[in-house]
Parts: structure tokens; C-alpha cells; sequence
């Protein structure tokens, strides 16, 4: 008997991973010696990227801003809708979908490396910097580069960092235990 859709294994994973990037959309940090803070978004994306294949880790990208975009407010500070979605944001949100694509399919592709916790701390600190230099572009629609490069990434280098090596640590225990069935 054929599963309906909804209650297929791979539709909850990607439920489940939307969920996990709303909650953690909600979890911010204060970067030092700024007014600027951080959530724990990326983190979550990035380790979504890599547990999860492809096809669930796009789809769940999608659907997270679908929803953020519809109305549910799952972006960070609870935002949601259109104007949250093309605001400054827009130029994260767009990194967030190429860096899950492409990081999720090279690790993917490339199964001799997957348990290499290098290989997974490189591509989580690559996936952070493409996601801050997407935001850049679109910061930089309005205002200047200068200002843009101060404001959407310079004070996010430090943090992306530290948030890239618990994401290797979060990617390389749920590997070595088995936490996140394939």
C-alpha cells in the first residue's frame, strides 16, 4: 500500500529541518563590539547541508522561505512576509539556497571525503563566507561597498568561524553515532 505523501520519510525529514531552521532562526548572539547580532541560522543550514542529501536539504531551504514569505514568522526577530524577504536580508536568503546546493551536492558526490572532519569544517567555513558575500551584494544595493562590507560581513567573520567549528563537531557526532539515518 502506497504512503501517503505527506507521511513519506523524506517529506518529515524535510519538515523537520524547516522547523529546525525557524527555531534556530530565533537564537541570536550579540556580536562584540557592535550593534549587530548573529543567529544560529547558518549553523543549522550548513549542518542540514551536509546530514542531509540534496534533494532533502534544497527542498527544505525552499520551503523554509516559502513559508517565511507567506507569512509564518520564521525568519530572525520572528520576521516574515514579502518586504522581510527582499529587505536587507534578500542577498542571505539567496546564499542560504546556492550555498545548500551546492555544499549538499559536492559532499554528496564526493563520499570518500564524508567522514573527514576537515573536509566538513572547510565547506562549513566556504558556505559561511558565500552566504556573507551574497548578503554583501545585496547590501551593497543599499549602500555603499564600504559600508556593506563593515555592516553584513566583517562583523560576522569571527562568529562564522566559531559557528563553522561546532558545526563540524554537530556533523561529525551525529555521524559517528548515527543520529541522522541516511
Amino acid at each position: 500500500m502506497l504512503e501517503p505523501f505527506f507521511m513519506h520519510k523524506q517529506f518529515l525529514s524535510i519538515i523537520l529541518w524547516v522547523i529546525i531552521i525557524a527555531l534556530s532562526a530565533r537564537i541570536t548572539f550579540d556580536v562584540p563590539f557592535t550593534e549587530i547580532n548573529t543567529t544560529a541560522q547558518t549553523l543549522s543550514i550548513l549542518c542540514m547541508a551536509i546530514l542531509a542529501r540534496p534533494q532533502i536539504s534544497v527542498a527544505a531551504i525552499l520551503l523554509y522561505l516559502i513559508v517565511g514569505v507567506l507569512g509564518m514568522p520564521v525568519f530572525s526577530d520572528g520576521k516574515s512576509g514579502w518586504a522581510a524577504f527582499t529587505g536587507d536580508s534578500l542577498g542571505y536568503f539567496v546564499g542560504f539556497i546556492f550555498t545548500v546546493c551546492i555544499v549538499s551536492t559536492w559532499y554528496w558526490k564526493n563520499k570518500s571525503f564524508q567522514n573527514l572532519a576537515g573536509v566538513i569544517l572547510l565547506l562549513q567555513i566556504l558556505g559561511t563566507l558565500f552566504i556573507l558575500t551574497c548578503g554583501v551584494v545585496r547590501l551593497s544595493c543599499l549602500m555603499s561597498w564600504p559600508e556593506a562590507i563593515s555592516n553584513g560581513f566583517t562583523p560576522f567573520i569571527l562568529p562564522g568561524i566559531i559557528k563553522s567549528l561546532l558545526g563540524t563537531i554537530i556533523v561529525v557526532v551525529s555521524q559517528k553515532f548515527n543520529l541522522i539515518k541516511h
